[in-house]
């Protein structure tokens, strides 16, 4: 190594440094201020609807989508896709990156959609498995039915919103995936403080709404934000073998075995960017650690 190389090499390192502490910075702002939404929304929530029966009963219908998009979106997906997709770019360049990103979206989308299908379909045998006495009443079970129909078409969103994420990440743009899900606080938040007049039957019905527009929202706006950089070419909708490229057949390589342990403790941890109130049978008090 000459003496000429040293500095160079001091100087990318230095600049390296600068580089994670300005990105560093900026995703723990967008971490804060994502937390403050959520521990707002939280306080709005328990302010406006309590821990009383119809409380019980949205966070039993909300109960089986969030547990879908831990597996599908946040788990499995992201611990997958981001680093293929970033290899992908890196290595192959844009084409090849976009193919990968059509290939998974097509996929994925071909296996939510009989998912999200089959809830709407079984609410009513998903609410009895997972609240057998609510049963007895045929109001209270039509009305869990309505929610759990309403909110498992946000698996989708939040599922696309997680594969949003990888692209930014995979850019190396870290700010607006970690503050995406103040959109999705904004949404249950209006949703809470709507007036009774304004949407016909029980006021629990906005909760289960707002879970959808949340997930909706939170990617609607990475979307609307990726700009010219977006990673999807219409064109490729009619490429024959989806998510059979150089790099994606890789991804999936990592999507099933991952998929399988994000079910585990130790796969479903608490980083997930949506947990609203969770409400169990001996601790009913919002668990504020998951604010975000």
């Amino acid at each position: 190594m000459s003496p000429e190389d040293k500095p160079s090499k001091t100087e990318d390192r230095h600049e390296t440094l600068r580089t994670i502490g300005r990105q560093g910075s900026r995703v723990s702002l967008a971490i804060l201020l994502s937390r403050l939404f959520g521990f707002l929304r939280d306080m709005l929530i328990a302010e406006r609807f309590g821990t009383g029966a119809m409380a019980d009963l949205f966070y039993v219908a909300y109960r089986i989508p969030n547990m879908l998009r831990e597996l599908f979106a946040e788990g499995a997906l992201s611990s997958a896709f981001i680093p293929t997709l970033t290899r992908t770019l890196d290595r192959e360049g844009r084409d090849e990156a976009e193919r990968l990103y059509t290939g998974v979206f097509l996929l994925l989308t071909l296996i939510l959609l009989p998912v999200i299908l089959g809830g709407m379909l079984f609410a009513p045998e998903i609410l009895s498995l997972l609240a057998p006495g609510w049963s007895i009443d045929p109001d209270r079970k039509d009305l869990g039915s309505l929610m759990i129909r309403i909110m498992f078409p946000f698996l989708y969103f939040i599922s696309l919103s997680a594969l949003i994420m990888g692209v930014y990440n995979a850019q190396k743009r870290f700010f607006l995936p970690a503050a995406s899900p103040i959109a999705f606080s904004l949404a249950l938040i209006a949703a809470t403080l709507l007036p009774d007049s304004l949407l016909p039957g029980p006021p629990i019905l906005r909760l289960a709404l707002g879970v959808l527009a949340g997930g909706l929202s939170q990617w609607g706006v990475q979307w609307l934000l990726l700009g010219e950089t977006a990673f999807i070419s219409w064109m490729y909708f009619l490429w024959p073998r989806p998510g059979r490229t150089p790099g994606s057949g890789g991804s999936w390589h990592v999507f099933f075995p991952r998929w399988g342990d994000s079910g585990s403790p130790r796969g479903s941890s608490d980083r997930h960017p949506v947990r609203i109130l969770s409400c169990h049978r001996n601790d009913r008090r919002p668990l504020l650690r998951h604010a975000l």
